[in-house]
């Protein structure tokens, strides 16, 4: 995923940077240079970025689904 790919996505889900930072162990102004292409991130912290973003949508969809009962 691309930085701006990264970006577009988190702004989607109305996912601050802070909070996909906190979840990834990854600093906002660290995200923040990140995203406006001042500094690449390492795989491994990229990584984890993605997965955090993953985790934030599987969150979303359990709370949708137990907001309409779906899930009791």
């Amino acid at each position: 995923m691309t930085n701006k790919q990264f970006a577009a996505s988190r702004r989607a889900l109305r996912i601050s940077q802070g909070r996909i930072g906190c979840r990834a162990g990854i600093s906002q102004s660290r995200i923040t240079e990140f995203e406006l292409g001042y500094r690449p991130l390492p795989p491994e912290k990229l990584a984890r970025l993605e997965a955090a973003l993953r985790d934030e949508v599987a969150q979303i969809e359990k709370d949708a689904a137990r907001l309409l009962g779906a899930v009791k």
